[in-house]
């Protein structure tokens, strides 16, 4: 996944207040597997979807913005 030209997957979770833990029990990924693995993605384009609906829009952007603000050096693309 981290070598394939355009890779479209899912980032469920965005906030602080979930869980990893929980969330990979149940197959979901967070915005932070993404910090912390941000060296390995050789991807030309990142395509993100599938958030919560526990979050608006708004609110993902805002999240996004402040802990991602490059968006992996402008690869990723959030789909909301």
């Amino acid at each position: 996944m981290y070598e394939a030209m355009i890779l479209i997957t899912e980032m469920t979770f965005v906030a602080r207040s979930h869980r990893r833990e929980k969330i990979h029990k149940y197959g979901h990924m967070h915005l932070d597997d993404f910090l912390t693995r941000r060296d390995r993605f050789r991807n030309e384009v990142i395509i993100a979807a599938h958030y919560s609906t526990r979050y608006t829009d708004d609110r993902i952007r805002r999240i996004l913005a402040k802990k991602l603000p490059d968006l992996l050096d402008g690869r990723l693309q959030v789909w909301l």
